[in-house]
């Protein structure tokens, strides 16, 4: 097998650690994709009924984002959250695609988890918008916890951040913690520089482990490489599957005029 389920690694910025002021969401998404069967995609959806635009990469069927951006300039970055029960029982209301169709800002992303009735699926997302602001949603079925950075910026894997949510993870391994500080260690040089373009390089990184299929920032198993400019309303997404570093080009995705930068194919 080429690739394995599971492990997710991403990093959101703003304000003092970006070059321009302005988010960043940079993300390694790294879900089997079944041998080539179920290939990631990016597809942009214009609802007919007064919902926002917006752009989402996932795979076909799944109906979730792994990553999204909506024409308001509010984004999310779906991480996997391992809790007991995984999915609700009853019709859920998916705040996961509802917040790309609605949401025009973080706090409003915020309002559209927690007032959920049913959520259908446990996730860690992590929300930008194009006002500079960051946060994370810590989700089982029933229940939502928010996380907010104690400074700009903020690596996240697979593991709880809350206290409120920690009892209901099931995924506390060593293996989360590691990609997280992975990511740390990728994103720290850059803080205050932070690019699209920079964001690109955190995510190609793999000093922090000598061997090159790591499960950590960049590794064997990355189907989406993605990063996303809120306040351009642009999303780069890679145009290669490892284990063929540095995963090609990064095609840009826009409502309007993009946010342009050197050296986006490398």
């Amino acid at each position: 097998r080429l690739s394995r389920g599971g492990a997710s690694t991403g990093s959101a910025a703003a304000r003092s650690a970006t070059a321009d002021g302005q988010a960043l969401i940079g993300r390694n998404v790294d879900w089997d994709d079944r041998l080539g069967a179920r290939r990631p995609m990016v597809v942009r959806y214009r609802p007919d009924q007064g919902d926002l635009e917006h752009w989402m990469a996932g795979w076909p069927l799944v109906g979730l984002p792994t990553v999204g951006l909506n024409a308001a300039g509010f984004a999310l970055s779906f991480n996997y959250f391992e809790t007991d029960p995984q999915v609700g029982l009853w019709l859920p209301q998916w705040p996961h695609r509802r917040a790309l169709q609605t949401a025009r800002s973080v706090e409003e992303g915020i309002r559209i988890f927690t007032e959920a009735r049913e959520r259908g699926i446990s996730c860690f997302m992590v929300m930008a918008d194009a006002a500079g602001d960051l946060a994370m949603v810590e989700c089982t079925p029933e229940r939502c916890a928010v996380f907010r950075p104690d400074g700009d910026w903020f690596a996240q894997a697979n593991h709880a951040r809350t206290e409120e949510m920690e009892p209901f993870d099931r995924y506390r391994s060593p293996d989360s913690f590691d990609r997280l500080a992975g990511m740390e260690a990728a994103v720290r040089p850059h803080l205050g520089r932070l690019t699209p373009e920079r964001a690109v390089e955190a995510l190609r990184d793999r000093s922090t482990h000598p061997w090159p299929n790591a499960s950590n920032v960049g590794n064997l198993a990355v189907l989406n490489a993605v990063v996303v400019h809120p306040a351009s309303r642009t999303l780069w997404h890679s145009t290669t599957m490892e284990p063929f570093a540095p995963y090609g080009r990064y095609e840009p995705f826009s409502f309007g005029q993009m946010y342009t930068y050197p050296d986006a194919s490398r």
